[in-house]
C-alpha cells in the first residue's frame, strides 16, 4: 500500500506485528479490510501489497450491501485509496465485475477465485439475514374519532 517502501519491507514490519493479527488454535489469521481470505500472508496481505482486493458487507438505511474493494494508485490521498464497485445487481454481474477488477485488466488475476468465494459467501448471509427478518407490512396510520 505505501509507495514509500517495498511491499517485502511491509511484509517484514507487519508480519508478526499488528493490530489485525488474530491468532486462534494454531492458526494466524488477518481482519486486514483488503485481506480477501483473512490468512495471515504475504499473498493476501492488504497492507503489503500493492494491489489487494476485497468484499465487504456494508449497512445502509435500505439494508446490507456488498461492495469489491481495491487499491488504487493514490496511496497519498486517503479518500481516493480505495475503489469501491457495487455488487448490488444479481450473482452473474457481480461475477463480471468481479472478473472485471481482478482478471480482465490483469489486476491480481490469482485472487478472482477467492474473490468469487468469498463474495459467494457474502451474499449468502446477507440473503439469510434478509429471509430471517422476513416481509414486515408498513404500519397503518391511526386515525382520530371524526366528530
Amino acid at each position: 500500500m505505501s509507495s514509500q517502501l517495498s511491499s517485502h519491507v511491509v511484509w517484514n514490519i507487519v508480519r508478526r506485528e499488528s493490530c489485525f493479527i488474530k491468532k486462534n488454535q494454531g492458526l494466524s489469521l488477518s481482519a486486514e479490510p483488503l485481506n480477501i481470505t483473512n490468512l495471515n500472508s504475504y499473498k493476501y496481505s492488504g497492507l503489503a501489497q500493492d494491489r489487494a482486493v476485497g468484499v465487504a458487507t456494508v449497512s445502509t438505511k435500505k439494508g446490507d450491501r456488498l461492495q469489491l474493494r481495491s487499491l488504487t494508485k493514490h496511496t497519498n490521498k486517503p479518500t481516493k485509496a480505495v475503489s469501491v464497485t457495487g455488487l448490488t445487481h444479481g450473482r452473474e454481474r457481480a461475477r463480471k465485475a468481479i472478473h472485471k477488477v481482478t482478471a480482465g485488466t490483469s489486476y491480481r488475476p490469482d485472487l478472482k477465485r477467492a474473490a468469487l468465494a468469498k463474495y459467494n459467501l457474502a451474499a449468502k448471509a446477507v440473503a439469510a439475514k434478509v429471509n430471517s427478518r422476513g416481509v414486515v407490512p408498513a404500519k397503518k396510520a391511526r386515525r382520530g374519532r371524526r366528530v
